[in-house]
């Protein structure tokens, strides 16, 4: 084989779990033919699979698009007022609620007859507080993980500080609870904007947000792909006998299997559905009978 061909066969042989397809394309007499019928008796009665989500070193989800948007596309100007305009929404909810002023400003021990209060609150954090940070830093946000535990923390506290019946830890529980549905929403939004802008790659070529759309897309394809320990040949009507000849001539099939293999012809009269094939064996179409088929199909 020549160095490309080998290069062929090695990257065949370092992913078995999934479907393997593809053109092998080349001036008549290059070897071709060898070539896939080497691929036929290194795989014979291996089983593809598919590949789950949680196999699969590529699966992403609405928060990565989200993370990587949040951080590739908010700038400073954006994510500010995004920022501020959340956490009005949080507080105008305390507000209608008449909770607003255990959250608003930083807890004053002698104030607020909680004495101890900065023994067991390591870290204090109140809306005053957050609304700081977002007007005077303008890195404060870059990660949204940041600006979503700082508001967790608020609500935390009280819980950590209260005993479960007092009236703060109630409503610190409540507005946890509105504050996570307001992210969701949150997120939902920019994860549409992302989708909207970046769904294709060729919109940004370096955008990490379009590659995790590519990364998608090929999930996608990789759980569509139908489990088979069989080979399918697709050959031009003109090639069948050449192939015919030349599996009869350089394939024993009883060193691969104890059962005789069938070569099919699938013929759109009375083709089975392309996509069984039967355990083991090799099967053989011919082009335009796999166009025809997946045109009566599509219009079915």
């Amino acid at each position: 084989l020549r160095k490309n061909e080998k290069g062929e066969c090695n990257a065949f042989a370092l992913s078995r779990k999934v479907a393997r397809g593809g053109l092998l394309c080349d001036d008549p007499g290059l070897g071709k033919t060898i070539t896939v019928l080497s691929l036929l008796l290194q795989t014979m009665g291996l089983q593809t699979k598919k590949q789950h989500k949680h196999d699969s070193k590529i699966a992403t989800n609405d928060e990565d698009i989200f993370d990587a948007y949040w951080k590739e596309e908010m700038t400073h100007c954006f994510r500010r007022p995004a920022l501020n305009k959340l956490l009005m929404t949080l507080i105008r909810e305390c507000k209608q609620e008449h909770d607003s002023s255990y959250f608003m400003y930083p807890v004053d021990p002698l104030r607020d007859q909680c004495e101890d209060y900065m023994e067991v609150i390591e870290s204090p954090m109140c809306f005053n507080d957050i609304l700081a940070k977002i007007g005077s830093d303008p890195n404060y946000g870059s990660s949204f993980k940041e600006f979503h535990l700082d508001v967790a923390l608020i609500f935390w506290n009280a819980r950590a500080y209260n005993p479960e019946d007092h009236f703060i830890y109630k409503a610190a529980t409540r507005l946890d609870a509105e504050f996570e549905e307001l992210v969701q929403e949150f997120k939902k939004k920019y994860v549409k904007s992302a989708k909207k802008s970046f769904s294709s790659s060729c919109a940004k070529p370096n955008s990490s947000v379009a590659a995790i759309f590519e990364r998608q897309k090929r999930q996608r394809l990789l759980e569509s792909l139908i489990p088979s320990s069989s080979s399918l040949l697709v050959v031009p009507t003109t090639l069948e006998n050449h192939w015919e000849e030349q599996i009869n001539m350089h394939i024993d099939f009883s060193y691969c299997t104890s059962k005789i293999p069938i070569i099919f012809h699938y013929l759109p009269q009375h083709a089975r559905d392309p996509s069984y094939h039967a355990p083991g064996c090799l099967s053989m179409i011919d082009v335009f009978d796999l166009l025809e088929l997946k045109s009566s199909k599509t219009h079915c």
